[in-house]
Protein backbone atom coordinates (compact mmCIF):
# COMPACT_ATOMS: atom_id res chain seq x y z
CA UNK A 1 0.00 0.00 0.00
CA UNK A 2 1.36 3.66 -1.02
CA UNK A 3 0.13 6.86 0.42
CA UNK A 4 0.21 10.31 -1.01
CA UNK A 5 -0.03 13.02 1.74
CA UNK A 6 -1.86 16.29 0.07
CA UNK A 7 -0.41 18.84 1.77
CA UNK A 8 0.21 22.48 1.14
CA UNK A 9 -0.26 24.49 -1.12
CA UNK A 10 -4.53 24.36 -0.43
CA UNK A 11 -6.33 27.48 -1.55
CA UNK A 12 -9.24 27.96 1.14
CA UNK A 13 -11.73 30.58 1.40
CA UNK A 14 -14.91 31.17 2.94
CA UNK A 15 -18.24 30.26 1.97
CA UNK A 16 -21.63 29.42 2.45
CA UNK A 17 -23.65 26.08 1.85
CA UNK A 18 -26.77 26.65 -0.22
CA UNK A 19 -29.54 23.81 -1.52
CA UNK A 20 -27.85 24.15 -4.68
CA UNK A 21 -27.50 20.71 -7.19
CA UNK A 22 -25.41 18.27 -5.93
CA UNK A 23 -23.53 17.72 -8.65
CA UNK A 24 -21.96 21.42 -8.44
CA UNK A 25 -20.02 22.89 -5.48
CA UNK A 26 -23.39 25.28 -3.79
CA UNK A 27 -22.45 29.44 -4.54
CA UNK A 28 -24.58 30.99 -2.63
CA UNK A 29 -25.84 31.12 1.62
CA UNK A 30 -28.57 30.74 3.17
CA UNK A 31 -29.50 32.57 6.47
CA UNK A 32 -28.47 31.03 10.10
CA UNK A 33 -26.08 28.33 8.37
CA UNK A 34 -22.81 27.59 10.08
CA UNK A 35 -19.27 29.45 8.22
CA UNK A 36 -17.77 27.24 5.70
CA UNK A 37 -14.73 27.34 4.24
CA UNK A 38 -13.95 25.94 0.65
CA UNK A 39 -10.39 24.24 0.32
CA UNK A 40 -9.16 23.93 -3.79
CA UNK A 41 -5.68 22.14 -4.63
CA UNK A 42 -4.71 20.43 -8.34
CA UNK A 43 -2.31 17.24 -7.98
CA UNK A 44 -0.95 15.33 -11.09
CA UNK A 45 -2.38 11.48 -11.61
CA UNK A 46 -0.17 9.21 -9.35
CA UNK A 47 2.41 8.38 -11.63
CA UNK A 48 3.02 4.21 -12.15
CA UNK A 49 -0.64 3.71 -11.39
CA UNK A 50 -1.97 0.54 -12.76
CA UNK A 51 -5.38 0.80 -14.92
CA UNK A 52 -7.45 -1.72 -12.65
CA UNK A 53 -5.52 0.10 -8.88
CA UNK A 54 -7.85 1.23 -6.23
CA UNK A 55 -7.54 4.41 -5.06
CA UNK A 56 -9.30 6.14 -2.26
CA UNK A 57 -9.34 9.74 -0.80
CA UNK A 58 -9.08 10.11 2.83
CA UNK A 59 -9.48 12.72 5.03
CA UNK A 60 -8.93 12.44 8.74
CA UNK A 61 -9.93 15.17 11.14
CA UNK A 62 -8.93 15.64 14.47
CA UNK A 63 -11.06 14.55 17.02
CA UNK A 64 -14.74 17.24 17.44
CA UNK A 65 -13.07 19.41 15.09
CA UNK A 66 -15.86 19.75 11.89
CA UNK A 67 -18.37 17.40 10.10
CA UNK A 68 -17.73 15.03 7.76
CA UNK A 69 -16.52 17.12 4.29
CA UNK A 70 -18.38 18.03 0.99
CA UNK A 71 -16.11 17.38 -1.98
CA UNK A 72 -15.72 17.05 -5.58
CA UNK A 73 -12.50 15.64 -7.62
CA UNK A 74 -13.19 17.28 -11.12
CA UNK A 75 -16.45 18.59 -10.56
CA UNK A 76 -17.72 15.43 -9.97
CA UNK A 77 -19.38 15.06 -6.24
CA UNK A 78 -17.78 12.64 -4.12
CA UNK A 79 -19.93 10.95 -1.28
CA UNK A 80 -17.80 9.66 1.68
CA UNK A 81 -18.01 6.64 3.94
CA UNK A 82 -17.00 6.84 7.71
CA UNK A 83 -15.63 3.43 9.06
CA UNK A 84 -14.35 5.48 12.15
CA UNK A 85 -15.28 8.55 14.09
CA UNK A 86 -13.42 11.09 11.90
CA UNK A 87 -12.27 9.47 9.23
CA UNK A 88 -13.57 9.83 5.93
CA UNK A 89 -12.89 7.87 2.72
CA UNK A 90 -14.07 7.61 -0.98
CA UNK A 91 -12.55 5.40 -4.14
CA UNK A 92 -11.81 8.05 -6.72
CA UNK A 93 -9.67 6.03 -9.19
CA UNK A 94 -12.46 6.34 -11.89
CA UNK A 95 -12.18 9.94 -11.95
CA UNK A 96 -8.63 10.27 -11.63
CA UNK A 97 -7.39 12.27 -14.81
CA UNK A 98 -4.00 13.67 -15.76
CA UNK A 99 -4.71 16.63 -13.75
CA UNK A 100 -7.12 17.08 -10.78
CA UNK A 101 -8.91 19.79 -8.94
CA UNK A 102 -10.18 18.52 -5.61
CA UNK A 103 -12.83 20.89 -3.60
CA UNK A 104 -13.31 20.14 0.00
CA UNK A 105 -16.18 21.97 1.67
CA UNK A 106 -15.66 21.67 5.76
CA UNK A 107 -18.42 23.26 8.23
CA UNK A 108 -17.09 25.03 11.11
CA UNK A 109 -18.54 26.25 14.89
CA UNK A 110 -20.00 29.16 15.04
CA UNK A 111 -16.93 30.34 17.22
CA UNK A 112 -15.13 30.65 14.18
CA UNK A 113 -15.73 34.40 12.84
CA UNK A 114 -15.69 34.47 9.00
CA UNK A 115 -13.88 37.98 9.35
CA UNK A 116 -10.49 36.41 9.99
CA UNK A 117 -8.35 34.21 7.43
CA UNK A 118 -9.90 30.60 7.11
CA UNK A 119 -8.37 28.26 9.26
CA UNK A 120 -5.00 26.53 7.16
CA UNK A 121 -6.62 22.79 6.60
CA UNK A 122 -3.66 21.47 8.31
CA UNK A 123 -5.06 22.86 11.67
CA UNK A 124 -7.43 20.17 11.72
CA UNK A 125 -7.74 17.73 8.86
CA UNK A 126 -5.17 15.64 6.57
CA UNK A 127 -6.02 14.55 3.28
CA UNK A 128 -4.56 11.84 1.62
CA UNK A 129 -5.20 9.39 -1.68
CA UNK A 130 -4.01 5.38 -0.24
CA UNK A 131 -3.59 3.13 -3.29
Amino acid sequence: MHTIRLRAPWQATWSQPSAGSSAEPPAESAAGTRPTVVYRRKFHRPSGLLADQEVTLIARAAAGSVAPPTAWLNARPLQFDSPAPQLYQTRVDLWLETFNRLELRFEFPGTIAESTLPPPLSHFAEIELRM
